[in-house]
C-alpha cells in the first residue's frame, strides 16, 4: 500500500509524507525489545518526507539592443505548472500484528533541514508526529518502542527529544510510549471509553 499526504510546512513550503507498507514473514524477531511470538508476520513501513515547491515558468522577450535603461528584455508572462519535490527526511517502522507493538526505528530530517537540538526542532517534531500518527491510524498498536539513540545527535539530546515526544526510558536500548486504547462497551454507557 502507498500513501502520499501533506502534513504541514517546513521552510514555508508544503511538507509531505509518502509511506509504503508491505508485509513480511519473520523467523526470529531480533529487536530492541522482546517480541512474542518469535515468528510470524509483520508489516514494514518505509516513509520519506519531502518538500513541494511550485515549478515556475517565465516567458521573456528579448530586445534587439539594450534600452536606454539597460534592459535587454522583459517578462511577457509567468505561470506555475506542476511541482518539484525535494527529499528532506526518512522514517522506518515495523508493526508486529500478534504482539500489537510498533517499533519506530528511525525518523529524521536530512542535513540542511534539521536543527542542532532535536527537542527544539519544530520540523523534526512535525515529521515524527505525522509518521507516528499515520502508523497509529493504520495499526492498532498498544505500545510504541523506539531506539534510545540516533547517530545524528548526542545521546542526551536524543533522550530529551524522545521525552518531549511522550516517550520514557524502557531499557538501555529503548524508549517506550503506551498508547491509550479506545474501546466502546456496555459498561461505558455506549460512549467511547479510554483505558
Amino acid at each position: 500500500m502507498r500513501l502520499i499526504e501533506d502534513i504541514g510546512e517546513l521552510d514555508e513550503l508544503p511538507l509531505s509524507i509518502e509511506m509504503n507498507i508491505t508485509q513480511e514473514n519473520y523467523l526470529k524477531a531480533d529487536e530492541i525489545v522482546p517480541v512474542s511470538p518469535q515468528r510470524g508476520r509483520r508489516h514494514y513501513i518505509w516513509a520519506r518526507f519531502f518538500l513541494r515547491s511550485p515549478r515556475i515558468y517565465v516567458i521573456a522577450a528579448c530586445h534587439h539592443s539594450p534600452t536606454s535603461g539597460g534592459y535587454i528584455g522583459h517578462v511577457v508572462r509567468s505561470y506555475q505548472e506542476g511541482w518539484d519535490e525535494a527529499n528532506v527526511g526518512k522514517a522506518q517502522a515495523w508493526y508486529y500484528d500478534t504482539a500489537r507493538i510498533l517499533i519506530l526505528w528511525e525518523c529524521y530530517l536530512f542535513q540542511g533541514y534539521r536543527g542542532e537540538e532535536p527537542a527544539a526542532d519544530e520540523g523534526l517534531k512535525a515529521a515524527w508526529e505525522a509518521f507516528e500518527g499515520k502508523l497509529l491510524s493504520f495499526f492498532p498498536a498498544s505500545t510504541i518502542y523506539t531506539p534510545g539513540w540516533e547517530p545524528l545527535y548526542p545521546t542526551a539530546a536524543w533522550h530529551s527529544f524522545l521525552e518531549v515526544m511522550g516517550y520514557s526510558p524502557y531499557s538501555e536500548r529503548a524508549f517506550v510510549k503506551e498508547i491509550a486504547v479506545v474501546v466502546a462497551s456496555a459498561g461505558c454507557g455506549g460512549v467511547r471509553c479510554v483505558f
